[in-house]
């Protein structure tokens, strides 16, 4: 299955959102062409062999000019300011505001809106070559107007030119993000996919030092602990996705072992931490919830098996300790990746479940915006497809169902498809269950064996 945001590159089937998405920098491209043709154009006017000439018809042709001229700058500026604007609601509408295009469109739309800062200082100017205020010497207006634009001078650069150079950048971020990654990845998967023979899990060694796998703080060991589970395992897989790997769980835990894990978790709970690679932190306006540390009786000790189990007992494969996430209402997890591009430092997070524990709650869903919806009404039963204006696919929180993915490709390299959010619980609590998987491969000794 295809993992293009709003189209299937294979075929180009591209919906409104995808028109609404690039719209900002169809308009900005429109306005930076129109600007740097009217420079280049009127800029003919001072030539030395053309100057006494221009001073002739330059009144007439600006009144013809701004005549249609000025509709077309204002059209286009507003068109773009409506673009910019929608998608800036678009990307608020969840409530979370850390989408990764948010800050570029937004930071796109208020340069161009800048651009109206430019009237009062140029309009005079205008207005003195269309009524010839210089008698037969508007070539000095003209020169007056386009040398408020040319600040440095030594850079030879205009100003209104060099924001709307800026404002057309900073809309083509978020089209690559959304559109451009994507249409590349489906066109020619093999230019940023890992080489065929490249293998995670093959005989090869991580250069570096990894973690210690003897702290039970982080990983749960196979300790040898006798536990008991229930005899059989009755829950269903519905394959969402091939690349990157990604499967719907019906009944993934039982209703006995979810309400065991609620009732052991309850006084547990401390403030959600987010980490950026260097420190913790608590960072309520990106993850607010609570997280509970889970002991590991039966109950937790089956499930870590069930999760070994089902990924096909893979060498140098660790079950991280589990915690509960605890959502009520308002609770959130911005947009962010389980993996950390840490492989070649010795470990990374292979693997994800995201396992619902409890969902007495309305919202609170599980956004992937990368992810393309997949078609087939059953589908329904577990994503949200009432199109409310999420981008992506969001999954439905149902008690005892779980999400799971994988991080990694081959090469040990993340999946920028795996971007993903929880969206905020508008009512209610919701519980999950968090059952990552550290891969860690054996470290080479120094002759590199």
């Amino acid at each position: 299955m295809a993992s293009g945001l709003f189209f299937d590159p294979r075929t180009l089937i591209f919906d409104h959102r995808t028109l609404l998405r690039t719209a900002p920098l169809i308009t900005s491209t429109c306005t930076l062409w129109y600007s740097l043709d009217q420079d280049f154009f009127l800029n003919a006017f001072l030539h030395p062999n053309h100057r006494t000439r221009s001073n002739e018809f330059l009144p007439s042709y600006f009144r013809a000019f701004f005549g249609f001229g000025t509709a077309r700058v204002l059209a286009l500026l507003t068109l773009t300011l409506t673009g910019g604007g929608y998608n800036i609601l678009t990307e608020k509408r969840s409530g979370l505001g850390g989408s990764a295009s948010l800050p570029w469109y937004t930071a796109g739309t208020i340069l161009a809106a800048s651009h109206l800062l430019f009237v009062p200082a140029v309009a005079p100017k205008v207005q003195a070559v269309i009524e010839d205020s210089s008698k037969g010497s508007s070539t000095k207006d003209l020169e007056g107007w386009l040398t408020i634009h040319r600040v440095p001078k030594p850079l030879m650069a205009s100003l209104p030119k060099l924001s709307t150079l800026f404002t057309w950048a900073l809309y083509l971020i978020p089209v690559y993000i959304f559109i451009l990654d994507p249409l590349v990845r489906g066109f020619f998967p093999t230019l940023l996919a890992p080489p065929r023979d490249s293998d995670l899990f093959d005989d090869s060694s991580a250069p570096g030092p990894g973690i210690n796998l003897t702290d039970d703080s982080f990983i749960s060991p196979e300790d040898g602990v006798p536990f008991n589970c229930p005899s059989t395992e009755g829950y269903r897989v519905h394959l969402l996705s091939r690349e990157p790997l990604i499967i719907y769980i019906e009944n993934f835990i039982s209703e006995t072992e979810a309400n065991h894990i609620l009732e052991m978790s309850v006084n547990k709970y401390t403030p959600s931490i987010v980490y950026d690679g260097q420190t913790e932190r608590v960072d309520p306006n990106k993850r607010l919830s609570d997280r509970a540390l889970l002991d590991r009786d039966d109950t937790v000790r089956c499930l870590e098996d069930r999760a070994r189990a089902f990924q096909g007992w893979r060498p140098d494969l660790y079950i991280e300790r589990m915690w509960a996430q605890r959502y009520n209402a308002s609770g959130h997890y911005r947009h962010h990746y389980d993996w950390a591009g840490s492989l070649a430092r010795g470990g990374d997070r292979f693997s994800t479940f995201m396992v619902y524990l409890d969902a007495d709650c309305e919202g609170g869903g599980t956004n992937f915006p990368r992810l393309r919806m997949p078609d087939g009404e059953g589908w329904c039963r577990f994503l949200e497809c009432d199109g409310k204006g999420e981008m992506g696919v969001t999954f439905k929180p149902i008690k005892g169902n779980a999400v799971f993915w994988e991080n990694l490709r081959a090469d040990g390299t993340g999946y920028p498809e795996t971007w993903h959010a929880a969206f905020p619980v508008t009512k209610g609590t919701k519980v999950g269950l968090n059952v990552w998987s550290w891969y860690q491969p054996k470290r080479r000794n120094r002759s590199g064996r």
